[in-house]
């Protein structure tokens, strides 16, 4: 394995890195491996699972150089072994008919691989993790749309979070929708199942953190199962560090940081969250669902019961099956289905009732209804009344609920849909929302 100085010249043009240090660190790295035979050896046996031998995962047990190389050689070869594959990478971005944007989002991110963790975790070179994340670029294994990045794993898709930005439901949504067309035509992959293991999918952290938190609306995507011990990635992403010999010493920044400190400290079990994405459709309902969507009002009912909540005490004979019968035939009325099962309806009708309004461009939400034990619907509901809105050319929703009811103004208050004005109806009183859809 032959290296010239000249080809990490054009490898670090390519990739925008101007640093002197840099490429120095880079140069020295390559007169060691150019005059130890061993190293060199070593180096191009790991080129080889990088970028030939289709074996690149087999990396992630080795969690430092010496496990890679079996001794210590020079700690800047996690990086010049990237760079050495930046004709592999444009080869492959041609071959895979990447747009322009596409390319220099790819480059880009190689380069972020390159120099993030010498740059802002001040290490003295880039870690493996960060070798094997810029060759999945590297190889076009991996796409980004959006917020999300996607790789194909034989019949199947992962889900990887980058760091660095909110993780906001609206854009993971958007994300998912928009990857499908993408993960076809440059994964050859139709219609796969998503899986995504991380700790921000940890039943345990989950269970203590707010339910309304942009972590906590990710996780509820899910189905999620306990996978290994999440410490070392807590500390990786949470804390910024590889390891920790006390807790105590831990920052606190965050209430995130807080709450996660906290749990270390007591040394409660945290597992990383094996999720696969729940398969959620939603359709317009036809008569044969009419049973099993006035089933989803009488649980709920039954719930708010037991559980003292005074709702929808007169649903039943405020909005009597005939409204329903109605809405359906107006083909207004929607399902939200789970692997073939009815877990919520809504109406999305034109009829601006309370609101006397025949003239804004709006749509109402009316009757919206989750099944008992189903959390965090409203997202994949509003996502897809959005979705309808702007294929109408409607500029607004709207939707009403009981002013007294605290819990679910704020819930509504969360995704946006902003109070108006009080409304007054048969004795109670009701707010009016709104959310203006971006065009």
């Amino acid at each position: 394995m032959k290296v010239d100085l000249v080809e990490i010249d054009n490898a670090l043009k390519y990739y925008q890195i101007n640093d002197i240090d840099y490429k120095n660190k880079c140069y020295k790295c390559i007169d060691d491996l150019n005059s130890i035979k061993d190293f060199n050896n070593k180096a191009e046996e790991v080129y080889n699972i990088l970028y030939k031998n289709n074996m690149i995962d087999t990396l992630w047990q080795r969690e430092n150089e010496i496990e890679l190389f079996g001794e210590q050689y020079n700690p800047f070869i996690t990086s010049v072994l990237v760079l050495l594959a930046w004709r592999i990478h444009d080869k492959n971005m041609i071959n895979k008919n990447y747009t322009d944007r596409q390319k220099e989002l790819y480059k880009k991110r190689v380069r972020e691989a390159l120099t993030n963790d010498i740059y802002v975790r001040k290490l003295e070179s880039i870690r493996i993790s960060q070798m094997i994340w810029a060759a999945y670029f590297i190889n076009t294994k991996l796409i980004e749309v959006g917020r999300l990045q996607y790789e194909r794993r034989e019949d199947y898709i992962k889900i990887h979070i980058p760091s660095g930005e909110k993780l906001e439901i609206e854009k993971v949504l958007d994300s998912i929708k928009k990857a499908k067309i993408e993960i076809e035509k440059y994964l050859n992959l139709k219609n796969p199942e998503y899986h995504c293991d991380s700790w921000l999918l940890s039943n345990q952290i989950n269970a203590i953190i707010d339910s309304k938190s942009n972590i906590a609306k990710f996780y509820s995507l899910f189905n999620v199962k306990d996978g290994p011990d999440a410490t070392k990635a807590i500390l990786n992403f949470v804390f910024k560090m590889q390891e920790c010999d006390d807790y105590n010493n831990l920052p606190e920044h965050t209430s995130l940081q807080r709450i996660l400190k906290k749990q270390l400290l007591e040394k409660k079990e945290l597992k990383i969250g094996c999720g696969k994405l729940k398969n959620y459709k939603i359709e317009l309902a036809n008569m044969n669902d009419l049973d099993f969507i006035l089933e989803l009002y009488s649980e709920r009912i039954k719930w708010f019961k037991e559980n003292n909540i005074r709702q929808w005490s007169n649903y039943p004979s405020n909005h009597p099956k005939s409204e329903f019968v109605e809405a359906i035939n107006n083909k207004s009325y929607y399902i939200v289905k789970q692997d073939n099962k009815i877990v919520a309806g809504f109406e999305l009708s034109v009829n601006s009732k309370d609101w006397n309004d025949d003239i804004t461009p709006a749509y109402y939400i009316y009757k919206i209804v989750t099944k008992v034990g189903y959390k965090n619907l409203g997202q994949v509901i509003f996502e897809k009344c959005k979705e309808i809105a702007k294929i109408n050319h409607k500029k607004y929703l709207r939707l009403d609920c009981l002013r007294n009811n605290e819990k679910l103004n704020n819930i509504y208050e969360s995704h946006n849909f902003k109070l108006i004005r009080y409304g007054k109806n048969e004795g109670y009183s009701y707010s009016l929302r709104e959310l203006k859809i971006d065009e």
